[in-house]
């Protein structure tokens, strides 16, 4: 007798507006569940509950965004939605009394209004709670009161890093036997080696050096652009001419002193904000390094992004991004500016070294797949509602 499918129900907030890390990651699980449809029900929630996931292009989409946008930028506004998300909350409870056999809450925080047989969350990693001055007070507040209580509420746990899952285990005490270590995937038919006429005509609106430096991630504390624009100011500037520092990611928070740095190193230094997923390969491929020396990371995926694309890395020595670049990177202490420095010099003078480290990271790429990974996860919540 056939499996009736299971009733899972997948948190798909995180697609909604501009995709960072986490709304890529939620994209590409949630997509391989929905074509296990000989596995799983599935049921999305996206402020309302849907049998289809975001379309970027529909109407509601657009005005969720647009809502979502301007809650965050102001307090007043948070203040109020969360009193109307409250209040839509116990009317739906009262109303919708479906209980799903899983919950998968792909970002940080398990909602109360679900109600499920088994709950999975995906931590991707801690910096909220260890490093709270990164953070912009407001989320600082509402997970050192949701996250806690999430991370014992779920049944079990996916970490993105073996690095994570030590982390969890000493220093929040958590049982080893509940996490999951499922790495991050990435997608090979979006970041893959480009010939120089395709890169060319995609790059051709930024008028772009030949050759550059690039940075890739949100433009926040975390990612260390402060170090990073100190050790390129003390670059030669015959290397600066040669290779210009291109910034690329979403706007980010608590970045006023970089945006200000940004312009005062100009022409130097350029920031591109955030950019579609063609063009972030496209830079990828073009630039001489990709230069990542975040202060903390759970995985870290701009690294194998980058080197899926034939472009050398130089990244910070933490655990999670040495554990990510496998031995393929230049790496460097985040906080030695000087150190960051001489690392990124080495690599720019020395052409033998970032031919050999394209291959190297081409050949470590390959190991990464969302494939890979949803499978993992498929696997995780079958057992899961099984059991």
């Amino acid at each position: 007798m056939d499996q009736t499918p299971w009733r899972i129900l997948v948190n798909t907030q995180p697609l909604i507006g501009e995709e960072t890390g986490v709304g890529n990651y939620a994209r590409h699980i949630t997509l391989a569940l929905t074509a296990r449809s000989d596995l799983f029900r599935t049921t999305f929630y996206h402020c309302y509950y849907s049998q289809s996931l975001p379309n970027a292009k529909s109407r509601m989409q657009r005005l969720l965004t647009w809502t979502k946008n301007k809650v965050k930028a102001s307090p007043v506004l948070r203040s109020l939605g969360k009193k109307t998300l409250a209040c839509l909350r116990t009317t739906h409870n009262a109303l919708h009394k479906t209980v799903f056999d899983c919950y998968f809450e792909p970002n940080f925080i398990l909602l109360p209004q679900i109600e499920a047989r088994k709950n999975l969350l995906t931590v991707h990693d801690f910096s909220c709670l260890l490093y709270p001055e990164w953070h912009p007070k407001e989320r600082v507040r509402y997970l050192e009161e949701h996250f806690p209580k999430s991370l014992e509420r779920a049944d079990h746990l996916i970490m993105v890093s073996e690095t994570m899952r030590q982390e969890a285990v000493t220093r929040f005490g958590l049982a080893l036997e509940k996490i999951s270590v499922i790495p991050n995937g990435l997608d090979h038919q979006v970041f893959h080696p480009m010939d120089s006429e395709s890169s060319e005509r995609l790059l051709a609106p930024y008028k772009l050096p030949n050759a550059f430096i690039l940075f890739a991630g949100t433009f926040e504390p975390r990612k260390n652009l402060s170090h990073l624009l100190a050790a390129y100011a003390l670059l030669p500037k015959t290397l600066k001419n040669r290779f210009p520092l291109l910034l690329c990611g979403a706007e980010g928070w608590k970045n006023n002193d970089i945006l200000e740095e940004i312009r005062r190193q100009a022409p130097f230094v350029r920031s591109l904000g955030y950019v579609p997923e063609a063009i972030l390969c496209a830079l990828y491929n073009r630039a001489a390094v990709m230069c990542y020396p975040s202060w903390y990371e759970g995985f870290g995926l701009p690294v194998v992004e980058a080197m899926a694309c034939g472009c050398p890395v130089l990244a910070s020595n933490n655990a999670a991004l040495t554990e990510t670049a496998g031995g393929c990177a230049k790496l460097a202490d985040p906080a030695d500016i000087q150190g960051i420095s001489n690392a990124l010099r080495e690599v720019l003078e020395d052409e033998d070294w970032r031919k050999e480290h394209k291959a190297l990271g081409l050949a470590h790429a390959a190991k990464y797949s969302w494939e890979q990974s949803a499978q993992a996860h498929i696997s995780l919540i079958s057992k899961l509602c099984a059991g």
